[in-house]
C-alpha cells in the first residue's frame, strides 16, 4: 500500500498475534487489492473481457459491497471505478498527460461508473462481478487501507488481543482500552505541508475507526497551479472546493475511509448537512481563498474530543 503499518497490543496472557501472521495477512490482502501488482485479483479484473461473470475472493467482495452502498448514499460522490481519471490526472500506476484536454477528460469518464460493475449473489456460491465495459478499471484505493485495517484488527481479536490499536497509513482502528484502562487517544493533524507541525485535536476512541482524507500532501503542480489527487467522479476533474482535510469516525474503518474521501469531493456544507442526518462523526477543514482556516465538525464528533489535549 506505499505506507507503513503500526499495532500495538495490550499485554495479555490471551493475547497470541505473531508477526508472521500479519505479514502473511498484508501480503494476502495486497494480492487480491493492488493495482500495482500485474497479476493480483483486481489487476486480472480490470483486464478480463466483459460480460463475464467472475469469481471474487472475500476482500474483493466486501470492499465492492461497501463502495456501493457509499455510492448509492453519497450519489456517486465516492466511485472506485474512476481508475482511468485518476491516472490521467497523474496519481495511478499508468503515464498521464500533464494537463488533460476536455476531450480526453470525456473519453476517460465514459469509462467510469460503478453502475457498469453488476453483482451476481447466488445462495452458496461465491459472489461474482461482470462489468459491461473491457476498459473498465476499479481501483480500491479510496477504501482499501480503511479495510485492511478492519481485517487485522479482526485478526487480532481472534489472537485472543481484546484491547488494541491498528494504524496503516493513518487509518485506524481502536479495539477496547489503553493500556492505562482508558480510551484511545488520537490525534488530528494539523493541514500542513510539513509533518510534525502540531494536532489540531485529540480524539477518545473505544472499539472505533477513525480515516482521514487530505490533499494537503498528495498533490502535483501544473500550469493551473495546484492539482489535487482527490477527483471528483461526477466532473472528472479535481476537487476545487478548498476542503483540505476530513476525518470521519466510524465502527467501520473501511466506512469512514470511503466516506471521507466522498466528503472531500461534496465539499464543507453538503458533507456537514449529510454527516448531520445520518449522525456521523466528522471534522472539517476549508481553506477560504484568502488563507482563512475553517474548522467544521459534526455534533457527534464533538463527543469524541478530548477537551483539554494538554
Amino acid at each position: 500500500m506505499g505506507t507503513y503499518y503500526r499495532i500495538k497490543v495490550v499485554d495479555d496472557s490471551s493475547c497470541q498475534i505473531k508477526q508472521e501472521s500479519v505479514d502473511r495477512f498484508l501480503a494476502l490482502f495486497n494480492q487480491s487489492m493492488s493495482t500495482y501488482i500485474k497479476l493480483s485479483e483486481i489487476s486480472q479484473f480490470n483486464q478480463a473481457p466483459p460480460n463475464r461473470a467472475i469469481p471474487v475472493s472475500p476482500f474483493l467482495e466486501k470492499a465492492l459491497v461497501m463502495s456501493k452502498a457509499v455510492w448509492i448514499d453519497t450519489e456517486g460522490a465516492f466511485d472506485p471505478t474512476i481508475g482511468p481519471i485518476v491516472n490521467l490526472w497523474g496519481f495511478g500506476p499508468s503515464s498521464f498527460v500533464a494537463d488533460p484536454s476536455p476531450q480526453q477528460m470525456a473519453q476517460a469518464q465514459i469509462r467510469t461508473g460503478l453502475e457498469k460493475v453488476k453483482i451476481i449473489s447466488n445462495e452458496g456460491e461465491p459472489l461474482r462481478l461482470v462489468k459491461e465495459r473491457a476498459d473498465l478499471y476499479l481501483d480500491m484505493s479510496g477504501i482499501a487501507k480503511g479495510q485492511a485495517v478492519d481485517e487485522l484488527a479482526s485478526l487480532i481479536k481472534a489472537s485472543g488481543c481484546s484491547s488494541y490499536l491498528v494504524d496503516i497509513g493513518g487509518e485506524i482502528k481502536a479495539g477496547g482500552s489503553n493500556p492505562n484502562g482508558k480510551s484511545w487517544r488520537i490525534g488530528i493533524e494539523k493541514a500542513s505541508l510539513d509533518i510534525g507541525q502540531g494536532l489540531i485535536s485529540v480524539l477518545l476512541l473505544r472499539d472505533m475507526g477513525i480515516a482521514t482524507s487530505g490533499d494537503y500532501r498528495n498533490f502535483r503542480l501544473s500550469g493551473g497551479g495546484k492539482v489535487s489527487h482527490i477527483i471528483d467522479p461526477r466532473s472528472g476533474g479535481p476537487v476545487k472546493n478548498g476542503v483540505i482535510s476530513v476525518t470521519v469516525a466510524d465502527k467501520s474503518t473501511m466506512r469512514a475511509d470511503a466516506l471521507a474521501t466522498a466528503f472531500m469531493v461534496m465539499g464543507e456544507e453538503e458533507s456537514i448537512a449529510f454527516a448531520e442526518e445520518n449522525d456521523i462523526p466528522v471534522f472539517l477543514i476549508r481553506k477560504k481563498s484568502t488563507g482563512e482556516v475553517i474548522e467544521r465538525y459534526t455534533s457527534t464528533m464533538t463527543s469524541l474530543f478530548l477537551m483539554d489535549p494538554d
